[in-house]
């Protein structure tokens, strides 16, 4: 399984944009062949990152998600521009780092 999360350093006056992008995006991420679970963390304060966890179930699935459109979309900040983020998006793919993300979001 491949574990993929990225980190979205996004202002305050925008959560609300991306909380809305997220949920447009979840039906159709539920039709990737590949993806066994996706989940959004909310962040308890504003200057703290929205963490998107995508599990694969192998590297195959993840670099056929990277060539779609929603894809791109997603990983590149689910539509909102440049000036609406407060650090560049951070991207982890370590298993071990990342199991900490997810018993946290369970």
């Amino acid at each position: 399984m491949l574990t993929i999360a990225y980190h979205f350093h996004v202002l305050s006056r925008h959560h609300e944009h991306f909380r809305h992008a997220w949920h447009a995006a979840q039906d159709t991420l539920k039709t990737f062949i590949g993806l066994s679970a996706s989940h959004l963390r909310v962040p308890d304060q504003s200057r703290q990152p929205f963490t998107l966890v995508l599990n694969w179930d192998s590297q195959a699935s993840f670099y056929r998600f990277t060539r779609t459109w929603v894809g791109v979309w997603i990983i590149n900040g689910m539509g909102l521009e440049a000036q609406d983020f407060f650090a560049p998006t951070r991207t982890q793919v370590d298993e071990n780092s990342i199991s900490t993300l997810r018993h946290r979001a369970a």
